[in-house]
């Protein structure tokens, strides 16, 4: 390699097969691949810097320009792209580390940061700010959120529009507008709609406002209603009192202090003013104390104590309520019981019943209802599901009943917050927790304790997830007493194609395992196991001889008894095969009705005998193995 001072500051060297290394890796040029490294050998890069780079500025171009940072202490690599005009910033993109963030420090401290699970927290470290001494900043969630937290005596939010009036902030529901705060004439306003109120703080006054319209409005807009009526009304001012009178000798009223008095003939006027008339009528009446009814013997009144509306006279005669000049409801001045179509106590206990015992009985803690022909007690929730009726018991709630899913009703019993329910759907009763909800896998019926005694269907059993009918079959399930076990029964009839037992696959669809009434097992692929896991097996070695057990066996053509006309099978007797192989029969304890065969019922391990005639096979395998080597040597010597 020739290495020549061309001028002043340059060196030129012949590269074209050797790389250039000056200073100790200083500086190093791979010319194979045609890198530059500085203070390293190795450069990955056309230009790779192990250490600090100090430069006036830095211009990278690239079809996607980046600058990658590693950490190496844990190889997390960072980058800051340029693509399609946007710039990217990215922080641990090959997931080296846990809860990665990205930080924009000013003055030597954190300022803003994007934490690892997409929040945008200014000011602070945590994306739910307290509020206390410490914990002060905005955090915008990745789910919607925005939190915002100061611990001075700033607003923690300031929001300003400017050149207009109108909305400053707007609150909507599900992409509907529910409301909004604005501005009109330099004041604040609120509400939603044509409905609003406007803080003056020019004139010290509030006033009615149309946020829709942007304008105050006069005389159109309620304080409160007839259902929903503010408490008390505090002034700091006076009220004036003033008297209205009519011309002449027509009616009036005196308005002074706490007082509001009929008038007549410019005077006071007692028991000779009436308030509206028949045809004529004011439409409410709002007291907050008492109305008198008197006449001259006895008298009524009407009054509220303690937020209570009360109803009294001034003799033992009931209190009545008519409509259409007929009696509708009545409170007994005996007993307080409240009669309600009837003036009978007891309307339930008429056996017969007829349309003139119709009514309600409430009181002495009861309530007791009659309707000929109908039905007595009807409950309507408006407004969507829920809660129907409470029912408690010394205070303390023990059921509901609901409605759920528009037109289903529930019950739900409950005991210290928690308890089970049914729901009764359009297709069936099923089970729900206490609040009604559907609740499928956690409500138990019945328990060990408390168990039903039968259980009636005229279609399918389903344990598991099973959501459709095959076959109308019938399924028991019992407890042994003379064997201490449970006992699945499944009964079917014995015709052809018939299967007491049928499984499947819900996403092919098919039938891939059957049992039949004539005991035949079949599946779809031929294919049956068992667990045969090396890593469960210890003591494992070869079987011994099988060849004389298998001779033994006696391979039979029988029929069962119970089925006299079946066509031949072919297998073992169990007695002959217990001479031979006594551990291939086993003695069942099971009360299965044989007819009238007593005592245990013997079996056949069936899935031992294959494997011992595999071993016998093998065993035949090798024998006619060393036959035919025999008689290969002795073809070969003639």
């Amino acid at each position: 390699m020739a290495l020549t001072k061309v001028s002043t500051g340059l060196i030129s060297a012949d590269l074209a097969s050797v790389d250039l290394n000056i200073d100790a890796n200083t500086l190093y040029i791979d010319v194979t691949n045609n890198r530059v490294g500085i203070n390293n050998t190795g450069p990955a890069t056309a230009l790779d810097v192990t250490g600090t780079v100090s430069a006036d500025g830095l211009i990278v171009t690239a079809a996607v320009p980046s600058i990658q940072l590693t950490d190496s202490d844990n190889n997390a690599d960072a980058y800051i792209q340029a693509t399609d005009g946007n710039v990217r910033f990215y922080a641990d993109d090959n997931n080296e580390a846990a809860d990665s963030i990205i930080t924009f420090n000013i003055d030597g401290s954190e300022a803003t940061r994007i934490d690892s699970s997409g929040n945008l927290l200014v000011s602070d470290t945590t994306a739910n700010p307290s509020g206390d001494n410490v914990d002060s900043g905005i955090a915008l969630h990745n789910a919607g959120l925005v939190r915002a937290s100061t611990n001075n005596a700033a607003a923690a939010l300031d929001l300003n529009v400017k050149g207009r009036d109108g909305d400053i902030a707007v609150f909507r529901k599900d992409g509907s507008t529910v409301g909004s705060i604005g501005t009109f004439a330099s004041d604040l306003n609120i509400g939603t709609g044509d409905c609003g109120i406007q803080f003056s703080g020019n004139n010290d006054a509030i006033y009615p406002y149309d946020p829709s319209s942007v304008n105050l409005r006069d005389a159109l807009i309620d304080i409160g209603a007839s259902s929903a009526r503010f408490k008390d009304l505090y002034l700091s001012s006076s009220a004036y009192t003033p008297v209205v009178q009519g011309l002449g000798d027509e009616a009036g009223l005196t308005f002074g202090g706490a007082l509001v008095a009929p008038r007549k003939n410019n005077a006071a006027a007692d028991g000779t003013v009436d308030l509206g008339a028949s045809s004529a009528r004011f439409k409410d009446l709002y007291l907050s104390n008492s109305m008198l009814l008197s006449n001259a013997t006895t008298s009524s009144f009407m009054q509220v104590s303690s937020n209570v509306l009360q109803f009294g006279t001034s003799s033992d005669d009931p209190v009545t309520f008519y409509s259409n000049n007929t009696e509708r409801m009545r409170i007994s001045a005996a007993s307080g019981d409240l009669l309600i179509g009837t003036t009978d106590t007891t309307p339930w206990d008429n056996s017969a019943g007829s349309a003139a015992d119709n009514g309600i009985f409430m009181g002495g803690g009861r309530i007791g209802c009659a309707m000929f022909g109908g039905v007595p007690l009807l409950v309507n929730r408006t407004g969507g599901d829920g809660d129907l009726t409470y029912w408690y018991s010394d205070g303390t709630l023990v059921g509901s009943i609901g409605v759920a899913a528009g037109d289903r009703l529930t019950i739900s019993g409950t005991s210290g917050g928690t308890g089970s329910g049914i729901y009764f759907g359009n297709t069936g009763i099923v089970p729900t927790d206490h609040t009604g909800a559907v609740s499928d896998n956690t409500e138990d019926m019945g328990n060990s304790s408390y168990r039903f005694k039968d259980l009636y269907l005229s279609g399918d059993i389903f344990v598991g997830n099973g959501t459709s009918a095959i076959d109308a079959n019938k399924v028991y399930i019992q407890d042994s007493a003379s064997t201490e076990s449970a006992r699945v029964t499944v009964v079917g009839n014995n015709a052809a194609g018939g299967a007491l037992f049928l499984g499947g696959r819900s996403d092919t669809g098919g039938s891939t395992v059957l049992i039949r009434p004539d005991g035949d097992l079949e599946n779809a692929n031929n294919s049956y196991g068992a667990i045969s896991d090396q890593r469960l097996k210890q003591d494992i070695v070869d079987a011994a001889s099988q060849w004389d057990d298998i001779k033994a066996m006696k391979v039979r053509k029988y029929r069962f008894k119970s089925d006299p006309e079946a066509a031949l099978q072919i297998g073992l007797v169990a007695q002959e095969l217990e001479e031979s192989s006594p551990g291939l029969v086993k003695n069942t304890d099971d009360d299965i009705n044989y007819g009238d065969i007593e005592g245990p019922i013997k079996t056949v391990k069936y899935s031992l005998v294959y494997m011992k005639a595999v071993k016998a096979l093998q065993e035949a395998m090798d024998r006619i193995e060393t036959l035919e080597a025999k008689v290969a040597a002795l073809e070969g010597a003639n």
